[in-house]
């Protein structure tokens, strides 16, 4: 089940969130799109004096290189990133997520908010 789904645009401490977030948890991971922006994930919780375990790939989550036995919760962060990785440079016309209290629709202009990038 998806418990939430943040929108907000660059620079509005996204990431920031997902580490405080990832904290409440007993054991949480976080899956970043790969292991440069794992790195600095796991970084920027150091420098904000938060211990969270080693943020993983979206590829290691996706070939199920994770312990999930004790683990309370998965954050994703960019996932438009991954999406827009594995798409190999076709436009998502649109995503819709489904949870058990019914659909929602992100309806926001993803391709203005985080332009397709050839380092990714």
């Amino acid at each position: 089940m998806i418990e939430k789904v943040n929108t907000n645009g660059r620079q509005t401490g996204r990431t920031t969130e997902l580490i405080s977030k990832c904290a409440e948890y007993n054991y949480a991971l976080i899956v970043c799109p790969n292991r440069a922006i794992a790195e600095y994930t796991f970084d920027m919780a150091r420098d904000m004096m938060i211990n969270i375990p080693m943020p993983i790939t979206f590829k290691e989550f996706a070939e199920g290189i994770f312990q999930g036995r004790n683990i309370d919760a998965i954050l994703i962060d960019n996932l438009e990133m991954v999406l827009n990785d594995m798409a190999r440079g076709v436009p998502i016309a649109e995503v819709v997520l489904m949870d058990q209290g019914g659909y929602i629709k992100v309806e926001r202009d993803l391709q203005e908010l985080y332009p397709l990038q050839a380092d990714v």
